[in-house]
């Protein structure tokens, strides 16, 4: 190889690992400075919005064959999507919610939680949002009952952020949007 070829790249390696850490490096300072949005305050992804809207906790959901118990305590979080597109469709994909509790840690959705809640409003969200569209959905998240206090006891609001896929995929999302959480309203505290 020519020294021009080597010395090329030498310098692209640099510069990839220059930026890749300069990314990382602003995903840390944005995932420890959280910016909160307040109930009923919506945050935007491209075309459509989210909002919480309410909350309330249950030791179970739905009725008969598809009652769910909880393990600790379901926080249900009843959350608005709105798609102001012009043209396309938005179809919500509640797996990409995760409930932060006071602590810090993350929760997935309980998909039995899901399941009890889908049989007592089938409807929900789970269709197609047209343009302009606007639909209410709830989302159950399975937590111990300490996760709603932090870690000195005293009792803390969780929030809800979401998860588009792989890390990578969550990191540009901070990195481009920030860190944008919706704050779940204090019905859901003990």
């Amino acid at each position: 190889m020519k020294v021009n070829t080597v010395l090329f790249l030498l310098l692209s390696g640099l510069a990839f690992v220059g930026i890749g850490a300069a990314g990382f490096y602003k995903w840390r300072m944005q995932i420890e400075q959280r910016e909160v949005h307040a109930c009923g305050e919506a945050i935007r992804y491209d075309d459509f919005t989210f909002a919480v809207v309410g909350a309330r906790r249950a030791a179970s959901l739905g009725e008969g064959a598809a009652q769910a118990t909880a393990r600790g305590v379901f926080v249900v979080v009843q959350m608005r999507i709105t798609n102001e597109a012009r043209r396309v469709e938005f179809t919500f994909r509640p797996e990409t919610a995760r409930l932060i509790d006071a602590r810090g840690e993350l929760h997935e959705l309980s998909p039995a939680g899901q399941a009890a809640l889908a049989a007592l409003d089938p409807e929900g969200c789970h269709h197609p949002l047209p343009p302009g569209g606007t639909c209410t959905v709830e989302l159950a998240f399975d937590v111990a009952p300490d996760a709603l206090t932090d870690p000195d006891g005293a009792p803390g609001p969780p929030f809800v952020g979401f998860s588009f896929g792989a890390g990578i995929l969550d990191m540009l999302d901070v990195i481009v949007y920030g860190n944008r959480l919706l704050e779940v309203p204090e019905a859901s505290v003990p």
